[in-house]
C-alpha cells in the first residue's frame, strides 16, 4: 500500500521486479522528474485506482510483461493516451489510437474494447495476431535505427528521416538528430560547405509537424540540431529562412517555456539566426515582435545555470544591431520598453535595463553573458532613447557597479575589457550621472595601461576621458584624477603603439585637449612626456579618407592650440621645432578646407597673442595694467577692454585702434567676428569725430578687420551696415579738408563693400558718390585715396542693382582719368578698368555718357601700353575696346588712336594666354574692318593671327574667332589674301575645320574664309588642295543647316572652276553631295540656287588645251533637278541656273541620250521660258535648248 517514489526507492524496499524491470533506466526517469506513481499502467481494470505497479501486482491485475513497458516514460511532455492505456497498445497502434483497427483484433459483440487486455479478457483478442505484429513493427524500427548508426553522411540520415514509415516513432527521431549532430563536425572537416542539401529544412519542417509538437525531448533534439547546423556557415541561416518559418520556432518555445533544454537550445538558434539581419528583421515582424517580449520573460527565468540566458541577451543583442541598421531603427527598442513588470515606477524601458541588470548579476561569472548584456546595453544607449530620464540613469549606473565588481572574475578576457569601456565610452556621452559614484576615470585609465595593444580600448579610452573632461562640471578633478594616475601616459602610449590608426589619433588628440583645457599644470605634463611631437606626427599621418583626415588635422590643430595657450615653454617648443611655420604654410595652402583652415587661424592667432604680451603692456598706461594681456579666454585685445573702461580718453581710443590696426594688418587677430570690435570702435569714431588721430586710427582699424574678415570668407556679423557706412561717411564730410582723414576712411569703405559685396547697394546714395569723386578730384595726387575710390566704386559696380543709377559725368571722367594717367598697381588698374567694362555692359545710357568722354578711348589704349605684360589688364581693356566699338567712326577712331595695334601687340606678346587670345581675335573681327590695312601689314598683323591660331590648335574658341578674323582680313584688302595663303592661314583654316568638324561654327567661319580665299584665280589650286576634304566633311557634318549648306556650296562653285580641283571634288564624293542638299533643302530656293550654280560649274571643264569637257550625266543627277525646278517654278534664279545647267549637259551626245528619257524637262524648261520670257525667253541658246527638247519629247 505504500507508493514509492522511484524504481530505486522500490528496488531497496525489496518489492522490485528485477527480471521485469531491469530496462529501466532509474537515472533518465529521475532526471526527467518523474515520480512512479504517475507512470501510465496504473490501469482502473477492476474500479480500483491503484497508486503504483506494485499496488496493481498485489491485487493481481499485474502484468510483468506488459506493464515492463509501462514503466518506461513516454517522450518527455507528450501526454499519454488515457483511452488506450497500455504500452502494447500505443506501440502496435502508433499511427492509429483505435485499438479496433490493428491486425488480428476481432470486433465481439459490438463492444469498442478500450484496451487489448480488455479484449483479452473478454475473450475477443487474437494474441497471435497482435504478437506478431509486434514483432514486426520493433524489426523494422530496430532495422531503422541501425540504419540510421551505419550512416558516414548528414543527407543519408535525412533521406532514411523522409522515407521511413516510423518517423513518428520519437526514438528513431532523436536517434537521427543526434548522429546528424555527431556528423557534423567530421563532414564540415572533409568537404566545408557542401554538408547538406539546399532542401534540407524541408526535411525539418516534416520532422517538426504536430506528430512531434507535443513532445519537448523531440522538439529539444531538433532545436538543439538546427542550432548545430546553422552555427557551421551563414549559408545555412538562409536556407533556413526559406524553409522553416521563423514563427514556429518560437512556437515551439512558447508551447514548451518551461523545459529547460528546450529554452536553452531554443535561445541559441535564434541567437544565431538573428546573426543575419534579414532574418532577424523577419523575427522582429511576427506578431509584433512577440520575440522580444519572450526573450525578456527568459532572462526573468530562476535559474543557477546562465546558458540559454546568455543566448537570450546574445538574440536580443543582434536583433537590435539589426533594428539599428534598418529603416526604423527604434522598432527594437518599442517592442524592448513593452517588456512586462511595475519596477521603479512602470517605466518600460527602466524595467527591461533592470532585467538585463539582474540577468547579468545572476551570472557574475559567465564572460560571453556579461558581454552580450553591454553590448545589447549599448545598443539602448545608441538609439537615445534612454537620454534624459533619471530612472534610467539609475540603472546604468547600477550596471556600471555591478560591471566594475565582476571584471576580477574577466581579467583575462580582453573582448570583456574591450566591450566594457567601449560601454563606458557610450555612457560618458549622457553625461556624469550615468556614472553615479564609480571611479570611472581611474577604471580607464588601468584598462587602457592593461590592455596597450588593444585599438578598441585605446580608441574609446580616449573619448571616454574626452567625454568625462569636458562634460562633467567636476572636469577640474577628473582632469587631476587622470593625470595623476598615468592617464596623459596612457594616451601618449596609445599613439605611439597605433600610430597608422588615424581614427586612435584622432580620439587622442581630442582626449589630450579635454584633459589640458584650464590646466596649466597637464599642459607641462604633456609637453614633458612628448605629447607635442606625437600630436604634431598625428596632424601629418596619412588618411585614406580626405573627411577622417581633416577631422584628424583640426582636433590636433585645436589640441595644440589648447597646450600653447598661456604656456609659453609650449609656443616657444612649437615655434623652435618650426611647427609654427608648418601651420602657416597650411593655412596659405588653397586646397586646405575652410574649416580646418579656421582652426588653424585660432592656433595662429593663439600664437601671436603670446608673442604681442609685451608689446601690449607697453602700450597700455599704467592705470589699466590689469589689462596687459593679448585676450582672455575668448582672445578679446587687452585695447578693447581699456576703449570700454576709458571711453571718453582720446588718447586711449587712438592708441587702442592703433593697436586693433596693427593686430589684424599682421593677420594675427582672433575671434575677428565679435560683434564688440565693431560696436567699440564705431562708438569710438562717434565719440572721437573731432579728433582727427582718433577718426583716422579708427577707419584704419575698421579697413583691417573687414580686410581680415574678407580674406578668410567671412562677413561682418550682427553689426549695422548702415551705422559702419553712415559714421565713415559723416567722417569723410567733417574731415573733407583733412587728406589724411579721407585716405583711412575712404579705405575702410573700399574694405567694408568688400566684405559686403552684395549688400553694398543698400548702402550707398547718391551722395556717398558725389561725396567720393569730390575728395579724389580734389586729391588727385593722393595714391591711396584714389585706389580706395576706386576700390569702392569697383564693388558698387561689379554687383547688379542700381549701379547705373550713379553712372555720372564726373564719375566717368574721374575713372577715365584714374585710367589714362596713373602709374598704379596693377590690381588697382584692374579695377578700374573692370569699372569701365561694367559701365560699358550697363545699357544704352551708361554707355552714352561713356562715349561723351573724349579722352576714354586714348585713356585704355594708354593702359594697355603702360602695362603691356598684364593678361588681366590687356584682356579687360580689349573686351572695352570691342563693347564700344558700335559704329563705324568709333572703330575709325580706335585705330587711329592705336587700339587696333595695341590689341596685335597683346595676340603676339601674351600668345600663350588662351583668355587674352580669345578676347583678342573676337574684337579684331570686329575693327579690322576700319583699321588701314597698309599699316596692318606693316605691322605683321597676318602673321601675329596666324601664329597665334596655330598656338591654340586644340582650343575652339580660338580657332573660331582666328578664322572669323583671318576672313575680315583677307575681305579688307586683296593682298591680305595672298599674305594669309603664303603663311599657311588656309592650312591652318583648313586644319581646325578637320579637327572640329562637329563644330557649326567653326565650319561656318571656316567656309566663308575658304571661300574667300578661293575667289582670286592663283589661289584656287592651293585653296582647292588643302580646303577640299574639309569644307566637304564640314558640310556633309552639318546637311542639315542652311547657312552652312549655302556657303560650302558657294564655296564648292568657286572651287570648281579649277580643272584641278574637279578631280579632288570627285574623290569626296561631291556630286552625291550636291543631290543631298537638293533634296533635303528642296523647299529653300537660296540652297537650291548655290547647289545648282555648284553643279553647274561641276558639269563643264574648261581646258586651254584639251577642249571642253561635259559630265556625264545619270538619272540620279537629273531627278533633283526637274523636282527644284517644278518646286521653285516661279523662283527667276532657280530656273536660269536649272536652265543653264540643262543647257550644258545637252552639249554631250551621250546625255541627250539620257534627256531623251525624261520628257518632264521639255515642258519644265518651256515654262521656265513663258514665265521669265522677258529674262531669256528670246535668247537663242534657251530657244535651241526647247527646240531639242520638243524634238526629243515628239519622237518619244
Amino acid at each position: 500500500g505504500v507508493a514509492y517514489t522511484s524504481i530505486f526507492a522500490r528496488k531497496k524496499a525489496g518489492l522490485y521486479d528485477v527480471q521485469g524491470g531491469a530496462s529501466e533506466d532509474d537515472g533518465e526517469i529521475r532526471a526527467n522528474s518523474y515520480n512512479i506513481s504517475t507512470l501510465p499502467g496504473v490501469q482502473r481494470d477492476d474500479g480500483v485506482a491503484y497508486t503504483s505497479i506494485l499496488a496493481r501486482k498485489k491485487a493481481g491485475v499485474y502484468d510483468v510483461q506488459r506493464d515492463r513497458n509501462e514503466e518506461s516514460p513516454g517522450a518527455l511532455g507528450q501526454p499519454r493516451n488515457l483511452d488506450n492505456t497500455t504500452v502494447d497498445d500505443r506501440q502496435i497502434g502508433a499511427n492509429s489510437n483505435n485499438i479496433n483497427t490493428l491486425p488480428g483484433v476481432q470486433r465481439g459483440g459490438g463492444v469498442d474494447y478500450k484496451s487489448l487486455l480488455a479484449r483479452k479478457e473478454a475473450g475477443v483478442y487474437a494474441a497471435r495476431g497482435a504478437a506478431g505484429h509486434i514483432d514486426a513493427l520493433m524489426h523494422k524500427k530496430n532495422a531503422t535505427l541501425s540504419l540510421i548508426s551505419d550512416c558516414t553522411s548528414c543527407c543519408d540520415v535525412l533521406d532514411i528521416l523522409k522515407q521511413n514509415s516510423n518517423l513518428a516513432d520519437e526514438d528513431i527521431l532523436i536517434k537521427a538528430l543526434r548522429k546528424i549532430r555527431d556528423i557534423l563536425p567530421i563532414m564540415q572537416g572533409m568537404i566545408g560547405n557542401h554538408i547538406l542539401k539546399k532542401e534540407w529544412p524541408r526535411t525539418f519542417a516534416a520532422i517538426g509537424s504536430p506528430i512531434h509538437s507535443s513532445s519537448a525531448n523531440a522538439q529539444a533534439e531538433l532545436l538543439h540540431t538546427l542550432w548545430s547546423i546553422v552555427s557551421l556557415n551563414q549559408r545555412y541561416i538562409s536556407d533556413l529562412r526559406s524553409g522553416v518559418e521563423m514563427k514556429d520556432i518560437i512556437r515551439v518555445m512558447e508551447i514548451h517555456s518551461n523545459h529547460y533544454s528546450v529554452q536553452k537550445y531554443g535561445c541559441g538558434l535564434l541567437a544565431y539566426i538573428s546573426s543575419c539581419k534579414k532574418c532577424a528583421l523577419d523575427l522582429l515582424g511576427d506578431r509584433d515582435g512577440n520575440v522580444v517580449q519572450m526573450l525578456m520573460d527568459i532572462m526573468k527565468t530562476p535559474s543557477n545555470e546562465g546558458h540559454f540566458q546568455g543566448n537570450a541577451l546574445k538574440a536580443l543583442f543582434r536583433l537590435s544591431s539589426a533594428s539599428l541598421s534598418s529603416d526604423t531603427p527604434s522598432k527594437f527598442f518599442q517592442m524592448v520598453c513593452c517588456a512586462q513588470g511595475n519596477i521603479h515606477g512602470g517605466n518600460s524601458l527602466a524595467n527591461a535595463m533592470h532585467t538585463i541588470m539582474h540577468t547579468m548579476q545572476r551570472n557574475p561569472k559567465d564572460t560571453t553573458l556579461q558581454i552580450n548584456g553591454l553590448r545589447l546595453l549599448w545598443n539602448i544607449l545608441e538609439s537615445d532613447i534612454a537620454v534624459g530620464d533619471d530612472r534610467c540613469d539609475f540603472i546604468l549606473g547600477k550596471i556600471l557597479q555591478h560591471t566594475l565588481a565582476v571584471k576580477a572574475h574577466h581579467q583575462k578576457s580582453q573582448a570583456f575589457h574591450e566591450t566594457m569601456i567601449c560601454t563606458v565610452s557610450k555612457m560618458s556621452c549622457y553625461g556624469p550621472n550615468s556614472f553615479g559614484e564609480q571611479p570611472i576615470p581611474l577604471f580607464v585609465v588601468e584598462t587602457m595601461l592593461a590592455h596597450p595593444t588593444s585599438s578598441i580600448v585605446a580608441l574609446y579610452g580616449c573619448r571616454c576621458i574626452a567625454n568625462i573632461c569636458a562634460q562633467s562640471p567636476s572636469s577640474e578633478l577628473f582632469q587631476h584624477v587622470i593625470a595623476s594616475s598615468n592617464g596623459i601616459l596612457a594616451i601618449i602610449v596609445c599613439m605611439d603603439t597605433f600610430q597608422e590608426h588615424r581614427i586612435v589619433q584622432s580620439e587622442a588628440c581630442t582626449a589630450l585637449h579635454a584633459i589640458c583645457n584650464n590646466s596649466p599644470q597637464n599642459k607641462e605634463q604633456v609637453w614633458r612626456l612628448g605629447g607635442v611631437d606625437r600630436i604634431f606626427r598625428a596632424y601629418n599621418s596619412y588618411c585614406w579618407s580626405e573627411e577622417m583626415s581633416t577631422t584628424t588635422k583640426i582636433r590636433a590643430c585645436v589640441a595644440i592650440n589648447t597646450l600653447l595657450y598661456d604656456c609659453r615653454v609650449v609656443s616657444d617648443d612649437l615655434r623652435n621645432k618650426g611647427i609654427i611655420l608648418k601651420f602657416e604654410e597650411e593655412y596659405s595652402d588653397a586646397t586646405v578646407s575652410g574649416e580646418l583652415r579656421q582652426v588653424i587661424q585660432d592656433l595662429l592667432a593663439s600664437e601671436t597673442c603670446e608673442c604681442l604680451r609685451d608689446i601690449m603692456t607697453e602700450i597700455t598706461t599704467c592705470s589699466i595694467s590689469e589689462n596687459n594681456s593679448i585676450g582672455s579666454n575668448s582672445r578679446l585685445p587687452t585695447a578693447v577692454k581699456a576703449m570700454k573702461r576709458f571711453p571718453t580718453y582720446a588718447n586711449i581710443h587712438e592708441m587702442g585702434c592703433k593697436l586693433i590696426a596693427c593686430i589684424f594688418a599682421s593677420s594675427s587677430a582672433n575671434d575677428a567676428g565679435d560683434l564688440q570690435y565693431y560696436e567699440t570702435i564705431i562708438l569710438s569714431l562717434k565719440e572721437h569725430s573731432d579728433t582727427p588721430e582718433n577718426v583716422a586710427a579708427a577707419c584704419s582699424a575698421l579697413r583691417n578687420m573687414c580686410l581680415f574678415q574678407m580674406s578668410y570668407a567671412q562677413n561682418p556679423s550682427d553689426i549695422s551696415m548702415k551705422s559702419y557706412a553712415s559714421e565713415v561717411f559723416n567722417s569723410m564730410a567733417l574731415h573733407e579738408d583733412n587728406v589724411s582723414i579721407l585716405e583711412h576712411a575712404s579705405g575702410a569703405l573700399w574694405a567694408f563693400f568688400c566684405a559686403q559685396n552684395s549688400n553694398v547697394l543698400s548702402c550707398v546714395t547718391d551722395n556717398t558718390i558725389s561725396t567720393i569723386v569730390r575728395a579724389m578730384n580734389r586729391f588727385p595726387g593722393c595714391s591711396h585715396l584714389q585706389r580706395n575710390g576706386i576700390g569702392i566704386f569697383w564693388a558698387v559696380f561689379s554687383v547688379s542693382g542700381r549701379g547705373s543709377d550713379f553712372v555720372t559725368d564726373d564719375l566717368v571722367s574721374m575713372v577715365v582719368r584714374f585710367v589714362g594717367e596713373r602709374e598704379s598697381d596693377a590690381a588697382d588698374m584692374i579695377s578700374a578698368i573692370d569699372i569701365v567694362l561694367a559701365l560699358t555692359s550697363m545699357g544704352f545710357q551708361a554707355l552714352e555718357i561713356l562715349l561723351k568722354n573724349e579722352m576714354l578711348i586714348y585713356s585704355i589704349v594708354g593702359c594697355m601700353r603702360r602695362y603691356p605684360h598684364s593678361p588681366s589688364i590687356q584682356g579687360a581693356s580689349i573686351d572695352v575696346l570691342s563693347n564700344i566699338a558700335v559704329n563705324h567712326d568709333i572703330k575709325t577712331e580706335i585705330f587711329q588712336s592705336g587700339g587696333t595695334d595695341r590689341i596685335i601687340f597683346a595676340l603676339g606678346t601674351l600668345q600663350q594666354d588662351r583668355t587674352v587670345v580669345c578676347k583678342a581675335f573676337a574684337a579684331l573681327a570686329n575693327l579690322v574692318s576700319a583699321a588701314n590695312a597698309k599699316i596692318l601689314r606693316a605691322n605683321n598683323a597676318t602673321t601675329v593671327m596666324i601664329d597665334a591660331m596655330k598656338a591654340h590648335q586644340q582650343i575652339v574658341s580660338i580657332q573660331i574667332g582666328a578664322a572669323s578674323t583671318l576672313w575680315a582680313l583677307a575681305s579688307s584688302a586683296a593682298f591680305f589674301q595672298d599674305d594669309i595663303a603664303s603663311l599657311g592661314g588656309v592650312e591652318a583654316v583648313a586644319e581646325a575645320m578637320a579637327r572640329f568638324v562637329t563644330s557649326e561654327q567653326m565650319q561656318s567661319k571656316g567656309l566663308c574664309f575658304v571661300w574667300s580665299l578661293a575667289i582670286p584665280k592663283h589661289l584656287k589650286k592651293r585653296v582647292g588642295w588643302c580646303a577640299i576634304e574639309p569644307v566637304v566633311n564640314g558640310l556633309s557634318a552639318h546637311i542639315s543647316v542652311e547657312k552652312i549648306c549655302s556657303d560650302g556650296l558657294g564655296c564648292i562653285k568657286t572651287l570648281a572652276l579649277n580643272p584641278s580641283n574637279r578631280g579632288l571634288l570627285e574623290e569626296c564624293g561631291i556630286f552625291e553631295l550636291i543631290h543631298a542638299c537638293l533634296w533635303r533643302h528642296s523647299e529653300n530656293s537660296s540652297v537650291c540656287e548655290a547647289a545648282l550654280g555648284a553643279f553647274c560649274n561641276l558639269s563643264v571643264i574648261v581646258h586651254p588645251h584639251l577642249g571642253d569637257q561635259v559630265l556625264q550625266i545619270v538619272t540620279e543627277d537629273l531627278q533633283p533637278i526637274c523636282f527644284v525646278m517644278e518646286t521653285h517654278a516661279h523662283v527667276k534664279g532657280v530656273q536660269e541656273l536649272s536652265m543653264k545647267l540643262l543647257k550644258n549637259f545637252a552639249l554631250s551626245p551621250v546625255n541627250i541620250l539620257e534627256l531623251e528619257m525624261h520628257p518632264s524637262i521639255a515642258a519644265l524648261v518651256q515654262a521656265a521660258v513663258t514665265t521669265f520670257h522677258d529674262s531669256f525667253g528670246g535668247r537663242e541658246d534657251y530657244l535651241d535648248l526647247l527646240q531639242i527638247l520638243a524634238t526629243y519629247s515628239q519622237s518619244y
